[in-house]
């Protein structure tokens, strides 16, 4: 399974607003039988083969069998190049205006909104029925490119504000604001990883690579910059 960012038509840019969930997983082959009776078939006979999957198969996809010798049934091919993902929910809101970036841990997806200004958190437990669970937004969250959620903590980038915003999101229905970090070299921050004690947070505008000490998520402060 995996979460995408995109439109109700399937279109990606700065005007999307929506999130959608799409199943990649191929289809497990769960058995395959035959009503045909043991026997001897001539060139041209017709066999019945049943294949019986997990899920439906979406039209134009194929299961190449072989027959032995022996006339036996085996299963020789099984391809699923010509399934395509399936499109299985999506959810829009205020606050998902142009959904920037989005990070999946547990049941939960979080989505930093670009026009939103925002921190969405969607319960993601039932993929085919997706709720916002709760939602954060000000103006540290201007412009909401990038999100990274580590422990307790979602670390949102503000690529208008040029902010690292800290939110706690260890309740869902009430995330809340514990730090923030900005100076010049945050010029349209973007891209985040956290790891340990460190956030790395590359800026646009900047040209830089700010690694943020978290260590205390009330007060992260500047370790050290990387220059283009």
């Amino acid at each position: 399974m995996t979460v995408v960012v995109t439109n109700p038509d399937g279109k990606t840019g700065w005007s999307v607003d929506g999130f959608t969930i799409i199943d990649i997983i191929p289809p497990e082959l769960l058995s395959i039988t035959s009503i045909s009776p043991d026997g001897e078939y001539g060139i041209g006979s017709t066999i019945d083969i049943r294949a019986t999957y997990s899920e439906e198969l979406k039209s134009g996809s194929s299961v190449t069998l072989s027959l032995n010798t022996d006339a036996e049934v085996t299963l020789d091919t099984l391809s699923f190049s010509e399934i395509n993902p399936v499109s299985v929910a999506r959810i829009s809101g205020d606050t998902l205006r142009s959904p920037a970036g989005v990070f999946v841990s547990g049941d939960y997806a979080y989505v930093a909104s670009y026009n939103g200004n925002s921190l969405t958190i969607i319960d993601i437990s039932r993929p085919e029925n997706p709720v916002v669970a709760g939602s954060l937004s000000n103006e540290r969250l201007y412009g909401a490119f990038g999100v990274y959620v580590s422990g307790n903590y979602a670390y949102v980038t503000s690529s208008n504000g040029n902010y690292l915003e800290i939110i706690d999101v260890s309740s869902p229905a009430s995330p809340a604001e514990v730090g923030s970090f900005s100076n010049d070299h945050l010029r349209g921050a973007a891209g985040i990883f956290v790891s340990g004690d460190y956030a790395y947070v590359t800026s646009m505008n900047g040209n830089t690579l700010e690694i943020i000490d978290i260590s205390d998520p009330a007060n992260p402060r500047g370790s050290r910059v990387y220059f283009k």
